[in-house]
């Protein structure tokens, strides 16, 4: 992975060791003639060395737990240098709420409650134009799908699929409730990308991938996953192999796989 200019990321005991050198007194560094260790103007004999790195790591480990029992080794030290403000407060936002973003996805929580957290995290400028741009862009892959994709609505889908029921919703609620389709919604209303069905019934791949990946993913995200290219698929969509329902089960399993890992 391509790290940018100014931009290093060190594990809690990488950074530790790095400090440690600059205080070694083999190193040849910062050492006074009688092989003491200088420190911020005070000389350090080299028995008290080892007692000093020792203080120091629990201090590392202390600035970010607060805890007695914090280990330097669960630390990650984020080094920035750069003159833009905007780029230093969006990583430090970002960072800071790492954490909290995890356990929001590992519980599993809904679309807008993770938007709610988003609308809590995200500050005010120079923040607030990146929150634009993420929304910006999301915006137009929504566009552009709708406009690629065709989607039918609850009454068009009961048509296609030849069902009769004055409830023309019916057919589109009982096959989402079993887990066959998914919808996406645009302006308040539910569409189910055409994709998913044949002769007017849903596709057994559809199914098998939103076992694997329904609990996780939107409406929209599966969307774009079944219409993006695949890594498991030899740069393939899963859109365009619907009809091999193993190699697109295999690669909706790689894809549960990478989200819980």
């Amino acid at each position: 992975m391509s790290v940018p200019e100014g931009f290093r990321v060190y594990d809690g005991a990488e950074f530790a060791k790095a400090l440690e050198a600059e205080m070694d007194p083999a190193s040849g560094k910062k050492v006074s003639k009688d092989r003491t260790t200088v420190v911020q103007g005070k000389q350090l004999k080299k028995g008290r060395v080892a007692s000093f790195r020792a203080r120091l790591r629990k201090a590392m480990a202390n600035a970010v737990h607060s805890k007695p029992e914090s280990n330097v080794d669960d630390m990650i030290v984020v080094l920035v240098e750069t003159p833009n403000r905007a780029v230093r407060e969006t990583i430090r936002d970002i960072v800071e709420h790492v954490p909290a973003i995890v356990e929001a996805r590992q519980s599993k929580l809904t679309d807008d409650a993770i938007d709610a957290l988003v609308s809590v995290y995200m500050r005010a400028p120079p923040n607030a134009d990146v929150e634009r741009l993420l929304y910006e862009s999301n915006a137009k892959a929504r566009v552009r799908f709708l406009e690629q994709w065709p989607s039918f609505t609850s009454k068009e889908l009961a048509d296609v699929a030849g069902h009769g029921s004055k409830n023309k919703s019916m057919t589109a609620s009982r096959w989402k409730v079993k887990g066959k389709v998914f919808s996406i919604k645009h302006a308040g209303a539910e569409y189910f990308p055409s994709f998913q069905f044949e002769d007017g019934q849903p596709i057994v791949a559809i199914a098998k991938v939103i076992a694997l990946l329904g609990a996780r993913k939107t409406g929209w995200q599966l969307a774009f996953w079944f219409t993006s290219a695949n890594g498991w698929l030899s740069g393939k969509r899963p859109v365009d192999v619907l009809k091999d329902n193993d190699l697109v089960a295999s690669a909706a399993a790689h894809e549960a796989e990478k989200i819980i890992g």
